[in-house]
């Protein structure tokens, strides 16, 4: 039983490595980018008298983000991890009509997401590892793009731009198909709270809201380790 024992955790520490480079894609579904409350209407008139209306939002729906993380352990089970993920989103919103004869509006974002955690993991079977991290998640410059339309009219466009920061949490599985090739599943949350302000400076108006640019993600990929192996 010892000797079966021993003989295990040595084949574990042989799949062990230091590093490991991990190429995945996130299926992100943020939990926020709710711009108003339920039944909340919003209206600015613009100088030509045409108006902008916004309210009753969905929030941006499910996208699409690439991912790429690398991440060293300096001992068996724990290390750092650096990643980068860029959320485009483009998502037509609805609100309900009013005077001004609104119809609807589409959402657009880019959003860099460059994360900084530490991360720890576990080896409950020689092909499985259990991993988790936490840390920072900077956005080091969004760009938002509200693109209106009326049954009349469309009105200019409004942008929100700046940098945010927040954080987050990572936690999921390796599954090993190979020597350095395994598979990657994740469950991914960030908060990144921050004030956006919409703004057309040729028009002179804009539009305040508190939001949060982070929420949930289902995140799957490749992970490929490097053999340079910990406890040899």
């Amino acid at each position: 039983m010892f000797l079966a024992t021993l003989d295990t955790a040595c084949a574990q520490d042989e799949q062990a490595s230091r590093f490991a480079v991990e190429a995945s894609a996130i299926f992100w579904s943020p939990t926020a980018l709710h711009l108003k409350k339920t039944n909340s209407i919003t209206q600015i008139k613009y100088p030509d008298g045409t108006y902008i209306s916004s309210g009753v939002l969905s929030g941006y729906g499910t996208s699409l983000a690439p991912n790429l993380n690398l991440s060293y352990y300096f001992s068996r089970n724990l290390g750092l991890t650096v990643g980068l993920h860029l959320v485009h989103m483009d998502n037509e919103l609805t609100v309900y009509e009013t005077d001004s004869t609104f119809s609807s509006y589409e959402n657009l974002a880019d959003i860099p997401n460059i994360t900084l955690g530490l991360a720890g993991r576990v080896f409950p079977a020689e092909s499985l590892s259990l991993f988790y991290e936490a840390g920072l998640d900077f956005i080091p410059g969004y760009m938002l793009e509200m693109q209106f339309a009326t049954d009349s009219a469309n009105p200019p466009d409004m942008d929100a731009t700046g940098l945010a920061l927040g954080v987050y949490a990572r936690t999921g599985a390796r599954i090993r198909i190979a020597r350095v090739l395994l598979v990657k599943t994740a469950l991914i949350y960030s908060f990144v709270p921050l004030g956006l302000e919409y703004t057309n400076s040729e028009n002179n108006v804009k539009i305040n809201t508190d939001s949060n640019l982070g929420g949930i993600g289902f995140e799957v990929g490749l992970s490929f380790s490097f053999q340079d192996k910990i406890g040899q």
